[in-house]
């Protein structure tokens, strides 16, 4: 049982530092463009500042894995299943 758990956890853990990555990047972006953007480019970095937590990344995530239907019982088919689709696109 502890490995299917470890196997929930692991793919968990791995949407979340996949979307940490993203809107880090995003963020950064958007950093990048207030210097040209004037007020709007302002306006909409300090909205995603607001949005890019620890915490709604986490609550992002949860409801992703719930939308998939992501659960312990079904963790290492569908981990298997996209492990081998991976193989075979490459």
């Amino acid at each position: 049982m502890a490995q299917i758990g470890d196997a929930r956890d692991g793919l968990e853990e791995r949407l979340k530092a996949a979307l940490k990555e993203s809107f880090d990047q995003i963020q950064s972006d958007m950093e990048a463009e207030v210097s040209t953007g004037g007020l709007v480019a302002q306006a909409k970095l300090k909205a995603f500042k607001t949005i890019n937590t620890n915490d709604n990344r986490d609550k992002l995530v949860e409801s992703v894995m719930q939308t998939s239907g992501i659960t312990s019982e079904n963790v290492n088919q569908l981990t298997d299943s996209i492990n081998e689709n991976i193989k075979v696109f490459f």
